[in-house]
């Protein structure tokens, strides 16, 4: 029957803890008795975490567990891809913003001057054009309302004759001779009419029927005329026509009237208020003009300035942000820890590498209560490890705990205050580097 592991673990471990505690009071006791103070403990470093202050991808780690690494050496790049292009284009930003500032200095006109002064000459063209046509159409338009007033007075002419001829005394030779011509133009009628009354039910696109309606049409247009000439010659006229021609006198004096006060008025040039408003919109696209031709002002200039410094600014903030997805060794030392790969995402403040000093080592001891006060700070002692056999490593005392280790919860007696101990650290001298963290060390403090 083979022996059950688990009881026989628990028995070994006891008899190595009792070992120990042996071998640690016969030291102690003949140090002791021996009168020098000496003490054991453990080589330590100080220890420091790399941590990001940002999260994102793992690149590239550059250091594995137990190299040595320099101050400033960079250990972890994070992925950059995004940031590299935002810096691109702030860097093409802040060279813009330059070659403005450069322009602006230098009184170059940049494409947004050379664009307002384009805009301003053509504005300018436009406001020149518009006052010449206003000042065209103006001697256009008086010119067209004299042509109206001739055409008026030549109407108002005939209609006063032809008034003045209804209902008047006519010379008999003028009344017979009307009358001859009213019969001749009867009869010239009355044959008309015989010539087309045999093509009369002839189709309307017949040329011969077209012709001779035509004359009949003719005929009596001029019957109806010396007709009408007759009777206003006799007087025959009624008394519709004598107020329809009062009418129409009437209406063409009035007309004439307002034409020659049209033209009264266009000949002072054209309307007050278009003209006013043409000058002022001329004078307002010369302003203009020179003001986009004008040298650059201060404030030009500190605007100019202040694009250049927030394209910097922009940029600065690109840069600072690269450079966290760089971590750098805090210290020179040794990299106990590595706690990442390369393709895994890491979160802000998240513990990634520990890095130990080996340029600043120590050791904490402790000592009892009874040998508490034969200690100093720099104080001097040598230090020994098993693994340089003869070799004396120099210490110094540089804290001296005032509170004591593992101390009971009351204290009554000699052997009680005999228990307790104090942590007595110390700076261990290496220049050649051969300590490690973790080495168990023998103190021996002298006198």
């Amino acid at each position: 029957m083979h022996p059950n592991p688990r009881r026989i673990i628990p028995v070994i471990l006891l008899i190595l803890i009792a070992s120990a505690t042996w071998w640690y009071l016969n030291r102690q006791t003949a140090t002791a008795d021996s009168g020098a103070l000496a003490a054991s403990g453990t080589i330590e470093a100080i220890q420091m975490q790399v941590s990001a202050e940002v999260g994102g991808r793992v690149m590239q780690v550059n250091a594995s567990e137990g190299d040595t690494v320099s101050d400033g050496q960079a250990l972890i790049q994070l992925e950059d891809s995004l940031l590299q292009a935002q810096y691109a284009q702030a860097e093409a930003a802040l060279r813009l913003a330059q070659a403005n500032y450069e322009l602006v200095a230098a009184g170059t006109p940049t494409e947004q001057q050379l664009a307002a002064i384009a805009q301003a000459e053509l504005e300018l063209v436009n406001a020149r054009q518009a006052l010449k046509d206003l000042h065209d159409l103006a001697d256009l338009a008086a010119a067209q309302v004299q042509q109206e007033i001739a055409a008026i007075d030549k109407a108002r002419d005939l209609a006063s004759q032809r008034l003045d001829n209804l209902g008047t005394d006519a010379d008999p030779a003028d009344v017979d001779a009307a009358w001859s011509s009213v019969v001749l133009a009867k009869d010239r009628l009355e044959k008309a009419e015989d010539k087309f009354e045999p093509f009369e039910k002839r189709s309307e696109d017949n040329v011969a029927r077209a012709t001779l309606q035509a004359q009949v049409a003719a005929a009596q247009k001029a019957y109806d005329s010396l007709l009408t000439r007759y009777n206003n010659l006799v007087g025959q006229a009624n008394q519709y026509e004598m107020a329809v021609a009062r009418a129409e006198l009437s209406l063409l004096e009035s007309r004439l009237e307002d034409a020659r006060r049209r033209h009264a008025e266009l000949q002072n040039g054209p309307d007050p208020e278009a003209l006013e408003l043409a000058q002022a919109r001329q004078a307002l696209a010369e302003a203009n003009l020179e003001h986009a031709k004008a040298e650059p002002s201060s404030q030009q200039l500190a605007l100019a300035q202040a694009q250049v410094d927030s394209a910097e600014a922009q940029l600065g903030v690109l840069q600072a942000q690269l450079e966290k997805l760089v971590l750098l060794a805090p210290a020179s030392g040794t990299l106990l820890v590595r706690m990442l790969e390369p393709g895994e995402v890491i979160m802000p403040g998240a513990p990634l590498l520990t890095i130990a000093r080996l340029d600043d080592l120590h050791i904490t001891v402790y000592l009892p209560e009874d040998r508490y006060g034969a200690i100093h700070l720099g104080q001097r002692a040598q230090v020994s490890v098993d693994s340089y056999p003869g070799t004396v490593f120099q210490g110094a005392v540089v804290r001296v705990a005032d509170q004591a280790e593992f101390t009971p919860r009351n204290v009554q007696t000699d052997e009680g205050r005999r228990t307790m101990v104090f942590a007595i650290e110390l700076s261990v001298e290496d220049p050649q580097g051969r300590l490690h963290p973790g080495m168990p060390a023998d103190v021996q403090f002298s006198d």
